[in-house]
Formats: structure tokens, sequence, C-alpha cells
């Protein structure tokens, strides 16, 4: 029996890297990041955001995947 080789990781990484828009979204973030740095005074709010957009994000995307993405017209 054969086995199919999948993608890796790095290919997945340098494949979504291709395109325009994850740039555009990653250097968005990074000049965030940069000014929320200049302004300081980090606090548990700081965190408390951060740590929702990491727990809400992942289950974002699925519900608009499932629901929008493969939505049937009527």
């Amino acid at each position: 029996m054969s086995r199919r080789r999948g993608t890796s990781l790095r290919e997945a990484v340098r494949d979504f890297g291709a395109h325009p828009s994850p740039r555009l979204l990653l250097g968005g973030a990074a000049v965030a990041v940069a000014a929320r740095v200049a302004v300081g005074r980090w606090g548990v709010a700081d965190l408390v955001v951060a740590g929702a957009l990491l727990l809400v994000q992942p289950v974002a995307e699925w519900l608009i995947h499932v629901y929008v993405l493969h939505w049937k017209p009527r």
C-alpha cells in the first residue's frame, strides 16, 4: 500500500506567506504591538484581551467556515 505524502507545516507556512493578505495582517499586527509597547502601561486587561482573542478566534473561524462558507442559497 502506497503512502501519500502530505503537506508539511513548513510548506503550508511558505504557501500561506506567499499571499499578500497574511503579510498585510502580520505587518498590521506588528504596528499595533509596537504602538502598544510605545504607549506602555501594560496591565491585566491587556492579558485578558489577548487571551480572549486566542480562545475565541478558532471558534469564530470555524463558525464562519461552517455557517457562511457552506451556506446553501435558498
